[in-house]
């Protein structure tokens, strides 16, 4: 978040950053958290805070390469296949979202994992 960004004004611009189309209609459907482990300053654990909507509208085209800036997290994105996201190709975040796509329900459990491999 940007200083004085609220959740809605920092999702909208996340998303451009990172997709490079422009969010028109979403809607929120749960937080929850990723606890991992994490070596940083005296600290062991990271609690990954996750905000989950379901983009109903867009605007624009996937963007593969997005703008590179100082502290960019994305290289782009792209559509995948719901088949085709699997634990070998993305994060527990994405697997929690594909879990919703199925059962059309948001599961609110917050979650320990004993590792957090970035792809």
């Amino acid at each position: 978040m940007a200083e004085g960004e609220g959740l809605d004004d920092t999702l909208r611009r996340e998303f451009v950053e990172e997709t490079g189309m422009q969010l028109i209609n979403y809607q929120q459907l749960g937080i929850t958290s990723f606890r991992y482990p994490w070596t940083f300053e005296t600290f062991t654990m990271n609690n990954h805070i996750a905000v989950f909507n379901l983009v109903q509208q867009v605007y624009g085209n996937v963007a593969e390469k997005v703008r590179e800036f100082p502290g960019q997290d994305s290289k782009g994105a792209l559509f995948v296949k719901l088949a085709d996201i699997t634990p070998e190709n993305s994060s527990p975040l994405v697997l929690r979202a594909k879990k919703f796509i199925q059962n059309n329900e948001f599961d609110f459990a917050d979650t320990i994992l004993q590792e957090w491999q970035v792809l």
